[in-house]
């Protein structure tokens, strides 16, 4: 008989969870996910919940991260965090919607107002996520996308005009 060690057993919730709902094998991940990255960044303030401050620059062009002209990226493998504020009306905060964030490369993690609402992986696939009621909210909303490269090129890649909140088959752009 296999025992899962106790590190995995919420790893293992997660799968478990995702075979019947989906919702909630996220909110299992969110939370295993975000202790993983408390474990290693002590003290550091969390990404997903930071809306401010010096610590954002301005991504250049949604392509590979090592095609930005920044030397210390020019080969890096690792994470990238990126951060872009949205405003909505309260009629538009209502509505059902979908974040496209066009091509990552390769593995993310995606927060809206502090609320992880979805994950992928793949290099270069597409992504798409479902916002959940009650995430999106009137005025700012704070979207912080979380790339992970292993090798070769990372990040967003985008096209640009493929990332953007769809709210009801209106657009709302980024």
């Amino acid at each position: 008989m296999l025992t899962a060690r106790k590190d995995n057993v919420e790893t293992l919730e997660v799968l478990r969870l995702a075979r019947t709902d989906v919702g909630a094998a996220l909110k299992v991940w969110a939370r295993v996910w975000e202790n993983w990255w408390r474990s290693r960044n002590s003290g550091v303030a969390e990404p997903w919940r930071q809306s401010g401050g010096d610590t954002w620059r301005s991504v250049p062009a949604l392509t590979a991260w090592e095609n930005w002209g920044v030397p210390e990226l020019s080969a890096y493998n690792g994470m990238v965090w990126y951060r872009t504020r949205l405003m909505l009306s309260a009629e538009q905060a209502r509505r059902p919607a979908t974040l496209h964030l066009g091509r990552i490369d390769e593995v993310d993690q995606v927060w809206i107002n502090g609320r992880m609402v979805g994950t992928g992986s793949g290099a270069g696939d597409l992504r798409h996520y479902t916002v959940p009621a009650g995430v999106l909210r009137a005025g700012d909303n704070d979207i912080v996308v979380n790339a992970l490269d292993t090798y070769g090129a990372g990040g967003m890649a985008g096209p640009a005009e493929a990332v953007r909140l769809e709210l009801q088959g209106r657009l709302q752009s980024r």
